[in-house]
């Protein structure tokens, strides 16, 4: 008998649940749920998998290179309105670069450099 790969449990779940499982900081629950990826899925697939920042529907900005979206944003974060964690219209693709930025993940060059200097 072949082993099954090692795959993340996924989650069928009522909504009422991830508010509160959100609300009480488990949102790993939430991330591994049926319902994300199905809302996921469906985000992606409305958006036509195409960046919404890049290509100006979203933060309005001037990118002249559009990307592929991989990543489902939400635009009022589920920390902060859980009751909004599956609310299509609370959900935006974008590619990873987007994503980062919005995020706040992105480091510049000279940050980067920076940060590998000892400063002791």
């Amino acid at each position: 008998m072949r082993k099954q790969p090692n795959r993340p449990k996924r989650y069928k779940t009522k909504p009422k649940d991830f508010i509160t499982r959100i609300s009480n900081g488990d949102v790993l629950y939430f991330y591994k749920s049926i319902e994300w990826n199905d809302t996921r899925r469906d985000v992606l697939k409305r958006d036509k998998h195409e960046c919404q920042r890049c290509n100006g529907n979203y933060d309005n900005i001037d990118i002249k290179t559009l990307r592929t979206a991989e990543e489902v944003h939400h635009i009022l974060g589920i920390k902060e309105r859980p009751e909004l964690c599956l609310q299509l219209s609370n959900l935006v693709s974008l590619c990873h670069k987007c994503h980062d930025h919005i995020e706040g993940r992105w480091i510049t060059k000279e940050k980067k450099e920076s940060l590998t200097v000892e400063k002791w």
